[in-house]
């Protein structure tokens, strides 16, 4: 499977209360079933991680339209299920 965009990612964010940014990232992983080279996958230009880069556009997004919270420096909260996205 390839690397999902951040529009999918935010459909499976779910209402999990605190979830910490970087615990997102084996979670979703293991549910778009990416392997073990695909998550750790950098650009080019070597300014991190593709599939990390896009959990966090991802939560930018929801954050931006107050679909989600961020409590704190790396620690989100998304009240409602958002499968329905």
């Amino acid at each position: 499977m390839s690397i999902p965009k951040y529009n999918d990612i935010m459909r499976y964010l779910d209402n999990h209360g605190e979830q910490k940014f970087r615990s997102l990232e084996q979670t979703l992983a293991r549910e778009f079933e990416l392997s073990d080279e695909e998550v750790a996958q950098e650009y080019d230009s070597g300014n991190g991680t593709v599939f990390l880069n896009r959990i966090s556009w991802a939560l930018s997004y929801l954050t931006n339209s107050g679909l989600a919270e961020r409590l704190r420096r790396g620690v989100y909260k998304i009240p409602i299920k958002l499968n329905g996205f």
